[in-house]
């Protein structure tokens, strides 16, 4: 949100990223353990010292897709010390995130929902729902499905 007008909702298949994907390489991050039965692995695009898009995909031990978080603008810097990033406050992490523009797109295949946003930078938020089946697989939003799946089949591990 800009202050405190709320976004504006528009139908799923008229949401049109405000940021591009980023395809191409991008470096693994972390693989975390989620429970007995989930696990995530996280990727940054194209790279983590030159991060310009975050994937985060959890799934379950028969390697299926549960959910998706795609945030495509760059990383969150919270007003504090260097090294105290970990410290900084839900205040001072909210006003880094309207600082800057970003696309956010979570598929959550569990549910079957869809949550899509533009935020930040100033302009007015956006956001759209709908399907994750149907978002997945959109050409305009750059086939988030098929970039989580990459993102799965090189960190995950064997």
């Amino acid at each position: 949100m800009v202050g405190s007008t709320p976004a504006t909702v528009i139908p799923l298949v008229n949401f049109v990223p405000d940021l591009l994907a980023i395809d191409g390489q991008f470096e693994c991050g972390t693989r975390e353990a989620m429970g007995a039965n989930l696990t995530s692995v996280s990727a940054s695009f194209p790279s983590a010292a030159d991060t310009r898009e975050t994937v985060v995909v959890m799934f379950d031990s028969t390697r299926r897709i549960v959910r998706v978080a795609e945030r495509r603008g760059p990383p969150l810097r919270p007003a504090v010390p260097l090294g105290q990033e970990a410290r900084a406050t839900p205040s001072q992490i909210a006003a880094a995130a309207r600082a800057v523009r970003s696309t956010t797109i979570t598929l959550d295949y569990s549910q079957g929902r869809a949550i899509l946003a533009n935020r930040g930078g100033g302009f007015p938020d956006q956001m759209a729902m709908g399907s994750a089946d149907v978002a997945g697989s959109l050409d305009q939003l750059g086939r988030p499905l098929d970039r989580a799946g990459r993102v799965l089949e090189q960190c995950a591990g064997k």
